[in-house]
């Protein structure tokens, strides 16, 4: 009788990745070599693995490995529902678990998600966090009876009335966990001694959790400002944008920040070393519907642009023998639509000596000189374009006026 009040019960734990983590950094976890059950004193709880392996269509692929050998054991999972694309497969194995005729099963939560939002402020409104619970309120009863679900800090105690009879839910918190490590930060001399309930003790720090929030917005600024930075100078140098995520809101690290310091300062050295570096831009707008079903062709009605030191420069003509090149918004002619934005290279022109080439351009191209077969818009941009960079536009922009010049002769 005395060897059976001594012998403890032994539990087999499941879990995931993300859990066993979570298991490892616990201070209440065993150390590697105290995960098999031992014979006396404390007993830990022994691993059980659950392969996560998933078909060619995404879904997952899942088996419960030793299946035989957890009859009549005391089982346990550690769930982990930190995002919405885990929950199934973890779901999966929560339900069939306690079909394995195992003699009792747990439920550990460290996280409840949804748990915010368990009440309809305004008609249409969806408390998921209801929806949660109804889910985990019809896993199968095992053996010994419903499953105890513990659940750890969830948002409001009268949650535990949204279960079904299924389940036993047990309401646990690790703020002492937290106040521990808050004390074995390095000025942890500065916390004071807190009474009270946890949400007293919350309350308490308040006011450091605001500071923080206010520290956090002034550094995600900080990193926005560099991003905008970097991607205008990348654009000026190389003619190309700079991928624009390359803030994550996760990563708001003094080292990550140094490092896109670093990125801008080499960008900016770049461009003192090449003042007038400068790419030249053509932009294809559509004149006419019809081109969506004539583009592969070859063919289409285009207008066109030469965009250099973030000024579009245009040809049209009028009555007048004033000039014909006018200058607007990049990317923005009104009435057309932008088919496309095309690098053709760069220039070693600066804003003034580009004012100045267009003044001496303009000479030849006024609004009386116009003709939509042998001198247009695209006849003007591939003029700039060879000047500029000895390059020509691409012939599909100007195919149908070379076609009628061609039957004109």
């Amino acid at each position: 009788m005395a060897q059976l009040l001594k012998k403890k019960k032994e539990v087999l734990l499941f879990y995931c990745v993300s859990p066993k983590l979570l298991l490892r950094r616990s201070p209440f976890s065993p150390t590697p070599s105290s995960f098999s059950p031992s014979t006396g004193g404390t007993t830990y709880p022994q691993l059980g693995k659950t392969p996560l392996k998933s078909f060619d269509d995404g879904f997952p692929n899942l088996f419960i490995n030793n299946a035989q050998d957890i009859r009549g054991q005391h089982v346990a999972f550690l769930a982990s529902f930190s995002s919405p694309s885990v929950i199934f497969e973890q779901l999966s194995i929560i339900f069939a678990l306690p079909r394995l005729f195992v003699a009792l099963f747990t439920l550990v939560l460290p996280f409840f998600p949804t748990g915010s939002f368990e009440r309809m402020e305004e008609e249409g409104d969806v408390a998921t966090a209801f929806t949660m619970a109804r889910i985990l309120s019809n896993i199968p009863i095992s053996r010994g009876g419903p499953t105890s679900l513990v659940i750890y800090d969830i948002h409001a105690l009268q949650e535990r009335f949204y279960f079904g009879d299924h389940v036993l839910p047990c309401s646990e918190t690790g703020i002492p966990l937290l106040k521990r490590r808050l004390h074995q930060l390095p000025d942890a001399e500065n916390l004071e001694n807190r009474d009270g309930t946890p949400k007293d003790q919350l309350s308490s720090i308040k006011q450091t959790l605001k500071e923080l929030q206010c520290k956090r917005e002034e550094r995600m600024k900080e990193f926005c400002d560099i991003q905008s930075q970097i991607i205008q100078v990348h654009e000026a140098l190389h003619g190309s944008i700079v991928d624009e995520h390359i803030v994550d809101d996760k990563d708001l690290t003094t080292k990550w920040l140094r490092e896109i310091k670093l990125v801008l300062q080499g960008l900016q050295s770049e461009k003192k070393r090449n003042p007038r570096f400068a790419p030249v831009y053509l932009n294809v707008y559509d004149l006419h519907p019809i081109n969506g079903s004539i583009h592969w062709l070859g063919l289409g009605l285009y207008h066109s642009g030469i965009q250099v030191h973030g000024v579009e420069y245009e040809f049209g003509g009028h009555d007048s023998p004033s000039t014909g090149i006018f200058r607007g918004k990049p990317r923005e002619f009104p009435g057309l639509t932008l088919r496309k934005s095309i690098l053709i290279g760069r220039t070693d022109l600066g804003p003034h000596e580009m004012h100045k080439f267009m003044e001496e351009l303009s000479k030849s191209y006024t609004g009386t000189s116009y003709n939509l077969i042998t001198k247009n818009c695209n006849h003007f941009c591939n003029d700039v374009s060879l000047r500029l960079t000895r390059k020509r536009i691409p012939r599909w922009i100007n195919r149908l006026a070379k076609i009628g010049e061609q039957l004109l002769l």
